[in-house]
Parts: C-alpha cells; sequence; structure tokens
C-alpha cells in the first residue's frame, strides 16, 4: 500500500505532458477563487495540496510549452506512460477520461495519514483503476467525490472530519491563501497548528525553545505556497501568516550597481546587523552563562559586537559568487559591498589585519589595485588572500584581484545586465523589498557542470540548457511575509 500515491504523481505529470497537444483554455479555478478541493477537505487538515489536473486549461497549455523546451520532453512522456502500462492501464483509454479537474491531498495529522481525492467524471472507473494491484489503493465515493487512501479506517476519519466543516470555507485558509496564485498548477496550504507542533518536536534538545522562537519570531498562523506556468517560466509564492510578527526593514536594492554581471549567485539584504543582534539576543536569553563569555572574547579582540560590528552591517550588504577562480584553494571569487560608515568601517576591517598578525595567522599588506588604494589579507599556508577597500560610503571585499578591480570598475555591472533585468521584471519584484537573490543560470549551469566533469552526461547538460535564471523576493505584508520568485526557462 505504501505505493499507490506514487500513480497519482504519475497522474500529475502524465496531465502535464498531455497537455502537449493542448491549444489552451479557461485557467482553471479564475484569480483569487477559492479550489473547489479546498471547500471539499476538511476544516481542521493538517494539510491541504491541490493540483489542477484540467488538460484543457491555459495553465497546462503553458507547462506544455514550457515542457517542450527540454529535449527530454518524450522521453519523460514515455516513461510515465510505460510505468501507467505495468498496471494495465493506458492515458487515453483509462486515465484521462476517469480524471478530474483538480485532485486535492488533504493530511489527517501530523504524523497521520492522507487521503486524495477528485470530483472524477466516470467515478466508478477511477475506483477501479485505483484498486488495481500490485499496489491497490482503498477507495470510496462521497458526495461525488472519489477518495483513495492507505487505510479505510482514514477514509472513515476523513469523512467524519468534514462534518465539523470545510477548508475553504475557514477564515484561516481564505487569509492565508491571499497572498498566492489559486489558479495556478499547485497550491499547498498548512496550519499554524501543524507547524507549530512541528517546531515543538525539533526544538526538543536544541539550544534555543520553540517559545523563545515564537518571542522572537512571533506565531506563525499559516503557511501557503503556490506554482503556476508563464509564458517564459514558473512563478512561485510563499506567504506565512504571522500573529504579531516582528517588523523587517525594506529598501531599494542598489548594490546590483555595484556587484559584477553573471553571478552564480547574488544576495541583497538590509540590516544584517539588526538581525544577528535579535538572533544573539534570544540566545543569550536561553543561556545566562553567553554575555560573560562574549564579554571575555570581545575584550581579547579589542572590539564589541554593538559598537564595532553591527553598525557596519545595519545598512545594505550585497554578496555575489562568481565562476573565475580567486586562486589557492577557491575555485570561486567571492565579492562583497556594503553601504557602511566610511570610518567605521576602516576601523574594523584594520582591526580584523592586526588580529591576524598578532595571532600569526597572516599578514596585511597595503596594496595597489587598479588605482584603487586597498589591503589584502594573507592567510598563512592557506594559499588565500582578501582584499578590502572603503570608498564612495562602500565596503568592498572581495577574494581576488580582478574582483576587487570588477567592483571599483563603473562598467559591467549587475544593474545593466539585460538578463538580469528581465529577470526582475518576469517575477514582478517590488522597488522595495527586505531581501533580493538572483542566479545567472546561463553562467551557475555550465560552471557547475565544468566542476562535475565528465559525471555530467550529454543528455543531462541539454535538458539543463533551457534553464535561464532564477530570481526571488522577500517582502512584508502587514502579520505575513512573502517570497515570490520566478525560474526562466528559455
Amino acid at each position: 500500500m505504501r505505493k499507490f500515491p506514487v500513480l497519482f504523481a504519475f497522474v500529475f505529470a502524465a496531465v502535464a505532458l498531455a497537455g502537449c497537444g493542448s491549444s489552451g483554455g479557461s485557467s482553471g479555478n479564475g484569480g483569487g477563487t477559492i479550489p473547489e478541493t479546498a471547500s471539499f477537505a476538511p476544516a481542521g487538515s493538517a494539510y491541504f495540496v491541490s493540483l489542477d489536473t484540467d488538460v484543457t486549461s491555459e495553465q497546462w497549455h503553458k507547462a506544455s510549452v514550457l515542457l517542450k523546451r527540454f529535449p527530454s520532453s518524450d522521453k519523460l512522456v514515455k516513461s510515465f506512460t510505460d510505468e501507467l502500462g505495468k498496471s494495465g492501464i493506458t492515458w487515453e483509454n483509462d486515465l484521462r477520461p476517469a480524471l478530474g479537474p483538480e485532485v486535492g491531498l488533504a493530511g489527517l495529522g501530523v504524523d497521520g495519514d492522507f487521503v486524495l481525492f477528485t470530483k472524477s467524471p466516470q467515478p466508478d472507473k477511477l475506483e477501479t483503476l485505483l484498486r488495481k494491484p500490485p499496489e491497490p489503493a482503498v477507495t470510496k465515493q462521497l458526495d461525488g467525490w472519489v477518495l483513495a487512501a492507505q487505510k479505510a479506517s482514514t477514509l472513515t476519519a476523513f469523512a467524519k472530519a468534514r462534518e465539523a466543516g470545510t477548508l475553504g470555507d475557514t477564515s484561516a485558509f481564505k487569509d492565508g491563501i491571499a497572498g498566492v496564485q489559486t489558479d495556478g498548477l499547485a497550491l499547498a496550504y498548512v496550519p499554524g497548528s501543524t507547524i507549530n507542533t512541528g517546531a515543538t518536536k525539533v526544538a526538543q534538545g536544541q539550544p534555543l525553545s520553540s517559545a523563545q522562537v515564537t518571542k522572537a519570531l512571533g506565531t506563525v498562523q499559516s503557511l501557503a505556497a503556490s506554482a503556476s506556468a508563464e509564458d517564459n517560466g514558473v512563478r512561485f509564492d510563499v506567504r506565512g501568516s504571522v500573529d504579531k510578527a516582528p517588523s523587517s526593514s525594506t529598501f531599494e536594492p542598489s548594490l546590483d550597481e555595484t556587484l559584477p554581471a553573471k553571478p552564480l549567485l547574488f544576495v541583497d539584504l538590509y540590516g544584517l546587523g539588526k538581525t544577528v543582534r535579535k538572533a544573539l539576543d534570544a540566545y543569550q536569553q536561553q543561556d545566562p552563562n553567553f554575555a560573560q563569555q562574549r564579554s571575555q572574547v570581545e575584550k581579547a579582540l579589542g572590539l564589541t559586537l554593538n559598537e564595532d560590528v553591527f553598525p557596519v552591517l545595519d545598512n545594505e550588504s550585497a554578496v555575489g559568487v562568481y565562476g573565475a577562480s580567486s586562486g589557492g584553494s577557491l575555485p570561486v571569487t567571492i565579492d562583497v559591498a556594503v553601504k557602511a560608515d566610511e570610518a567605521k568601517a576602516t576601523k574594523l576591517m584594520e582591526r580584523v589585519g592586526a588580529l591576524l598578525e598578532l595571532g600569526g595567522s597572516g599578514k596585511a599588506a597595503t596594496v595597489n589595485v587598479n588605482g584603487l588604494h586597498a589591503t589584502e589579507l594573507t592567510f598563512t599556508g592557506q594559499g588565500i588572500s582578501v582584499l578590502w577597500a572603503v570608498i564612495d560610503g562602500k565596503l568592498l571585499i572581495s577574494t581576488s584581484r580582478a574582483g576587487l578591480a570588477a567592483l571599483h570598475d563603473g562598467s559591467g555591472k549587475l544593474a545593466d545586465d539585460t538578463a538580469y533585468t528581465d529577470a526582475l521584471s518576469a517575477a514582478d519584484v517590488p522597488s522595495k523589498v527586505s531581501l533580493l537573490l538572483y542566479s545567472d543560470l546561463q553562467t551557475a549551469v555550465p560552471f557547475v557542470i565544468q566542476a562535475g566533469g565528465s559525471s555530467v552526461d550529454a543528455e543531462t547538460r541539454a535538458n539543463l540548457k533551457p534553464l535561464r535564471s532564477v530570481v526571488a523576493s522577500a517582502t512584508q505584508d502587514g502579520d505575513s511575509y512573502v517570497l515570490s520568485g520566478f525560474v526562466g526557462i528559455g
């Protein structure tokens, strides 16, 4: 019985592949509407997933167009149809006619069983298909829906739970999914009770209790996520609703005008010092000895986190990872740019260099990098050096001279790269964010493949080639945190 859910995985994939011949149609659930599956799932579901399985929908038409851009799509179709054939099932004659426009999945507890359900146009036929060996499911029909589970008791519990109401009628569900697309390929929802129960289990034996994490970050009310097909990629949204959510700082990203183009990974954020400060304060409440230990370390180093380190990190900071080797044992170049008070940044970095020399771990030397006055920190026996300079209100750090020169140079910036700006546009990145992530996959994928060498076969290389970029941004909407992103496929 453990493998029966795999059949539904094949159904989902087969529908996506079968949509290759679709000419489009309605867009499934319609923007902002509640999926019909949510109006059938129990109000007390521990988790819920809804899949659009309407092959005539616009979503599956777009998905099929994207799928065709991968060379092995036909091979994938054949693998799924062959798998169905092992149970004596065909897509065209059996599964497609019996599959409903939506498939739902609802869990009955954090560690409990789940139920799959769909409103089938041919319920008797679908039940017959699901009961086929070698891994037959237990099924039943309820109010026009076909249900499947591993045990008959699970179906009984599901039907009993529905007597208390359905998920789609609850305000918690409606509020939770308000910030994500409900008319896409997939929608998932987890209530706060499930999340908090899981967090309590994870926190057992950890330095911070779940209560302390809740005090610092607020109480999670729900988590919702969605995925939808667009003309040139797949969009995803994740929304976490939090009671008494602490306010997060937003900013207009500008360090993409400093970091070079074509990064393997680019991260831009604001208020890192404030975030780390909060985390340390929370840990200090758990361990009273931590404050004394921290004070002793700061005294030995001759600097304090609150006065010397955090203020340098309280503004915008960005990190870029690039495929050019830094020399030594680093196969990549890492560039960092931080908007900071020049005097504080210089004092901090000079103190780091002094500590390096005092500890016998390396040395600091003044160098000239393309006319830029900089300092090079060399680590003894590591073959690694870090260069830094403070200029124009920014602390610039790189693991290579070429990297530092690129940070200071006025050309070839990420903000001027059309691949980057197109990705931001496709993802609808707002002007102000709490966090921005980006990867140029046209650069990153070949780099990873080269690092993998002969272990990456030609077919895999070809199927990775259509990937263009991935971008994600985090924002805060009242008591909700939202992470939205886009994976470009071309």
